[in-house]
């Protein structure tokens, strides 16, 4: 039982992302990208010790639907992570858009999301009004994109090897971090001396 929220969790990473892909970008994941989603994150789930996890991904599906039934019910604590997550994502843009901001993401809610969040229903006119944006968006990238350059699919990875050998994140969205880089073996809440000591060295060229 103490592991139950820990899969839910997992599923979220495999599941959501294709609710999102499928509805908002500009082509659906293909079975075979499913279900090497599915694999990677399950992989990931046995080597984090969680246990029974579904050997498909259509009972992963039916597994995480029960336990959203179930379990995604309002807390306090949920509207506290919620509000500063939003909080997070708005940092980004004026204050005066703020409020429209707030709206518009309970436009990408679910119903049992809101209830669980006791955030409101967002009005139909911007419930409308998003979701023809964004399927303009869809189609822009889909008819009219040009396919992007190498140069500029590689610069998009995330993280680099620095001068040191330390990871460094490439990207700042919201303030810099780690400007020393860092290593995975030492990230986390792991006590003084429980630390991994076999984690592997990263081998990819240094950021320029």
């Amino acid at each position: 039982f103490v592991l139950e929220p820990k899969k839910y969790v997992l599923s979220v990473f495999v599941l959501e992302p294709k609710k999102w892909i499928d509805r908002y970008e500009w082509r659906s994941l293909s079975c075979y990208e499913y279900e090497a989603l599915f694999a990677t994150w399950r992989k990931i789930g046995h080597d984090f010790g969680i246990e029974d996890i579904p050997e498909t991904v259509q009972d992963f599906e039916a597994w995480s639907e029960a336990y959203e039934a179930k379990h995604m019910i309002y807390a306090e604590s949920n509207v506290v992570i919620a509000k500063s997550t939003i909080a997070l994502f708005l940092s980004l843009v004026p204050k005066f858009l703020h409020e429209f901001g707030h709206r518009a993401a309970y436009c990408l809610m679910d119903l049992r999301l809101r209830m669980a969040m006791s955030f409101p229903d967002p009005p139909p006119w911007l419930q409308s009004a998003l979701d023809t944006l964004l399927s303009i968006r869809k189609w822009t990238l889909r008819c009219l994109s040009l396919p992007r350059p190498k140069l500029l699919i590689a610069r998009r990875s995330p993280f680099a090897a620095g001068p040191n050998g330390k990871l460094c994140p490439r990207f700042h969205v919201y303030k810099k971090t780690y400007a020393e880089g860092y290593e995975t073996a030492k990230l986390g809440t792991a006590p003084s001396g429980a630390l991994m000591t076999s984690c592997p060295k990263w081998t990819s060229r240094p950021m320029k």
